[in-house]
C-alpha cells in the first residue's frame, strides 16, 4: 500500500503526503476468503480494517445487520477506547482489506496532534453515520 492509494480513501483524504506515508508504513494489504471473520463483538480490537474489495456482513447486538459493498468502509475502530469490537464482520465473498495495527496507529496519532485531529474528525463522522446500527435505533 502506498501513500497515494491511502489518500484516495475518504478517511485519509485530508492528510498531507507525509502523514499518508507514515500510515502507509504501518498498513498491510490482506486477502480475505469467503466466510472469514474479521471482527467479533466483544473481542479485543487490535486491528483497524478498511474494505478495498469484496462483500461483507456486519452484525451488531439487537439483531441489527448490514452488508458492506463499498471500498473504504472502516471496520474495527482499534484506536477508540475501550478497544473492543462493537460488531461481528464476516466476508460474504473473497475480497481484500487494508489492515492497520491499532497500537501502531495510536502511536502515530499520539506523536502527531495534527494527524490525530484529522483522523479523529473522520472517525467521529463515520461513527455518527453508523450509530443507529450499533445502538439498534433507526
Amino acid at each position: 500500500m502506498n501513500a497515494n492509494e491511502l489518500l484516495e480513501l475518504e478517511i485519509f483524504s485530508d492528510l498531507t503526503d507525509s502523514e499518508a506515508e507514515n500510515i502507509a508504513s504501518i498498513t498491510s494489504s490482506m486477502k480475505v476468503m469467503e466466510g472469514e471473520t474479521l471482527s467479533r463483538i466483544g473481542d479485543p480490537a487490535n486491528i483497524f480494517y478498511i474494505t478495498m474489495a469484496g462483500n461483507f456482513m456486519r452484525s451488531c447486538e439487537k439483531d441489527r445487520a448490514m452488508t458492506i459493498h463499498d471500498k473504504g468502509f472502516v471496520i474495527g475502530w482499534a484506536i477508540m477506547a475501550p478497544f473492543k469490537y462493537k460488531s461481528t464482520t464476516v466476508a460474504l465473498t473473497d475480497g481484500k482489506v487494508l489492515a492497520i495495527s491499532g497500537n501502531e496507529l495510536l502511536r502515530l496519532v499520539q506523536a502527531d496532534s495534527s494527524l490525530g485531529d484529522k483522523l479523529m474528525g473522520k472517525i467521529h463522522q463515520k461513527l455518527s453515520e453508523n450509530a443507529s446500527l450499533i445502538k439498534g435505533k433507526y
